[in-house]
């Protein structure tokens, strides 16, 4: 793997010197190559699809729908590699913020200094580590988990370093991330728009119940925070508009909310987001995988119930 870390960072340096709409059509290119060839995730693109809008789109269009999401899918990569190496002052014709306003500020009664961004698998979804500059006083972060793999690790790293966005691993820097919540504004970003796991608690996503991670809700209650629901839209090859949503609140009249409830919201926001714009967001993960799994083990025991009789 070592021999390959340099050969791959020159491509990575080679793709994030074109213009970011050049790479944005040769990512959509390679993404029509993937969609004819990796089978398997095209599979699960398409079914996903098809049990969310099933019975409003026709399977023409499922399939259409489905394709330019993967061209979208490949495109937001390649893309990617260019926008997280450009400066702020390079974005500002590619990246428009709008609605700062929604973000709650940092003297927010019954709240602490700092925030729960809401985030999630839309469009470039790497430039949110580019928007402090729109949040200020806060400083933009996320958590994330290395890579097994130590060389990809430090591709990404040195790939990130570039943006103004604080990152900290999950399994080893926590005492450092408590400690950044308590002493500055931190705007901490969540993606909780995937498969958790064995994790979470069951809620309807999208209309269908499933495993759903509870981190905004849990980080929320934790760190006396509100979330704020911050979504990445892609408007054109190389052209993105990141709209900041209606605040969800962690308490109500200084009182905790529940956790489920907390949920409901945030899972409100991302139907809102993926319903603006379906093929936005990233059809190729096998989201609803806990539903089928719960589906299957009940056709297993009703079909044992059967034989019994």
């Amino acid at each position: 793997m070592f021999i390959l870390y340099y050969p791959v960072r020159f491509l990575l340096f080679l793709i994030g010197s074109l213009p970011v709409t050049w790479a944005a059509h040769l990512g959509r290119f390679f993404g029509t190559i993937a969609w004819l060839i990796d089978k398997r995730h095209r599979r699960v693109c398409i079914d996903n699809l098809q049990l969310i809008f099933g019975k409003e789109l026709s399977r023409d269009q499922i399939f259409a729908l489905a394709f330019e999401n993967y061209k979208r899918v490949v495109e937001a990569y390649f893309s990617a590699i260019c926008t997280l190496q450009m400066t702020d002052e390079a974005l500002k014709k590619n990246l428009k913020v709008t609605t700062p306003e929604n973000f709650p500020p940092h003297d927010l009664p019954d709240y602490g200094i700092s925030r729960v961004g809401l985030i999630g698998h839309f469009g470039n979804f790497e430039l949110y580590a580019k928007i402090s500059s729109h949040l200020r006083p806060f400083q933009f972060a996320t958590t994330y988990r290395g890579l097994d793999n130590k060389l990809g690790d430090r591709l990404l790293a040195t790939l990130r370093s570039k943006s103004n966005c604080l990152f900290f691993e999950r399994r080893k820097e926590g005492a450092a991330l408590k400690k950044a919540m308590a002493t500055q504004p931190l705007a901490i970003g969540f993606l909780a728009d995937q498969h958790p796991g064995d994790h979470g608690i069951w809620l309807p996503f999208m209309g269908v119940e499933c495993l759903c991670s509870t981190a905004p809700a849990v980080f929320a209650l934790r760190y006396n925070c509100p979330i704020s629901p911050v979504f990445c839209y892609r408007i054109a090859p190389g052209q993105w508009e990141i709209v900041i949503d209606k605040t969800i609140h962690s308490k109500i009249d200084g009182r905790p909310r529940s956790i489920p409830e907390i949920m409901e919201e945030v899972n409100a926001a991302y139907e809102r987001a993926i319903r603006r714009d379906p093929a936005n967001w990233f059809w190729p993960h096998r989201r609803w995988k806990s539903y089928y799994k719960r589906l299957e083990n009940q056709q297993k025991e009703n079909a044992e119930k059967k034989a019994q009789k």
